[in-house]
């Protein structure tokens, strides 16, 4: 098992922790870990005695370094030869997503605490908890443009409702930003020292917990705030926030790729991330473009049931696979994308945005029912 489940006692009833154990992968999500977490947050979330739920990941590298693609990409591929190998796909992101949306149901206190690498998969876990810490140490992004993916895990949710151009920036070019970005962002509510951590343990050990639910957000925000760090420094998105309002305004992907070009010329840090987004695929450059603009007048329900349809449609095609394979199996060689502009029709990005169960060439792959829907519809009946 890659998850290990503790339930620490505390006064009249328990803490509930979740330990990421996958440190030599920077505890990347593979099936068995969202599985296994799905079933324990279904029995966490109704037990009345579980007062808080705390996750965290093993080791110092990172707390989750994202989904563990690597897997999805051998599915993919050993589908090619064996159809029934595709299931692999459909189930892990079921469940990853399942995840993610139902952190966000969840109304007792959860903390995530996100030191270290936090990205794509990890992002996703980080952002559905409701006490969402950052250490010194921490390093987010959303970097799928690289893989040719694009920011999921509901990531269309939250980068689109953040100050005009940042989120498209961020989704476009992958790039990292620290404990002050995430903060000034809204993308984290806590800046703790990683030191702190068995004090903050400690705290919420020894605390006055209640049946009360309110009360016990009370008991958490106390001991976060106890152990909390001044913010000394400005974070480096706050000092290029002017830059990005015309961002938001571009009408194409091109008119918005051709302005980060134009800020390089500006700004060191632009122009590093200008070259991760010249790596990645012009396929998904449009992808990331079309949702994010469409993300803000999604609900974040609608959000998932995009981003599963949208992963699907993904898997069915080839930057994903070839992303993967450049990046992270064969690593650093050069991605044979299948654009090679950004000039992509219309009607191409459309298509990925189809339910693929209504529009499905491949009966034999996806089977004959939406398997997403029930599960989301289960967790959120609304």
């Amino acid at each position: 098992m890659s998850v290990r489940f503790e339930k620490l006692s505390v006064q009249n009833g328990f803490l509930g922790v979740i330990t990421l154990e996958r440190s030599r992968a920077i505890n990347s999500l593979n099936l068995e870990m969202c599985q296994s977490m799905s079933e324990t947050l279904s029995k966490w979330k109704d037990d009345p005695k579980i007062y808080c739920i705390l996750i965290q990941g093993q080791g110092d590298k990172g707390f989750c370094a994202g989904g563990d693609v690597k897997l999805v990409r051998e599915a993919i591929v050993k589908s090619k030869r064996e159809p029934r190998e595709f299931q692999y796909v459909l189930d892990f992101f079921c469940q990853e997503y399942r995840n993610d949306y139902q952190l966000t149901l969840i109304n007792k206190p959860v903390i995530c605490w996100a030191t270290g690498i936090t990205m794509g998969g990890g992002m996703g876990l980080m952002q559905g908890c409701s006490y969402r810490v950052v250490t010194e140490t921490s390093t987010l992004a959303m970097p799928e443009i690289s893989i040719g993916l694009y920011p999921d895990v509901g990531a269309a949710y939250f980068l689109s409702r953040l100050p005009p151009g940042v989120g498209l920036f961020l989704g476009l070019t992958g790039a990292r930003f620290g404990p002050h970005d995430a903060i000034e962002l809204g993308l984290a509510d806590f800046y703790i020292k990683s030191s702190e951590q068995e004090k903050v343990l400690k705290y919420l050990l020894t605390a006055e917990w209640s049946d009360d639910v309110g009360t016990n957000h009370n008991v958490v925000t106390e001991a976060l705030l106890k152990y909390k760090f001044p913010m000394r420094l400005r974070s480096t998105i706050s000092n290029h926030l002017h830059y990005f309002i015309k961002l938001d305004r571009a009408e194409t992907v091109q008119e918005a790729v051709s302005f980060i070009q134009e800020l390089a010329q500006k700004s060191p840090w632009i122009a590093e991330c200008y070259e991760f987004l010249k790596k990645g695929s012009p396929l998904s450059a449009a992808l990331i473009f079309q949702y994010l603009k469409n993300a803000k007048k999604l609900t974040r329900r609608d959000v998932f049931i995009q981003d599963f349809n949208l992963s699907i449609q993904c898997s069915l095609h080839q930057d994903f696979v070839e992303g993967v394979r450049s990046v992270l199996v064969d690593k650093n060689t050069t991605a044979n994308w299948e654009f090679k502009t950004f000039d992509i029709s219309p009607s191409i990005i459309e298509s990925y945005f189809e339910d693929p169960w209504r529009a499905s060439k491949s009966e034999t792959l996806l089977g004959t029912t939406h398997p997403f829907l029930p599960i989301i519809s289960a967790l959120d009946p609304s």
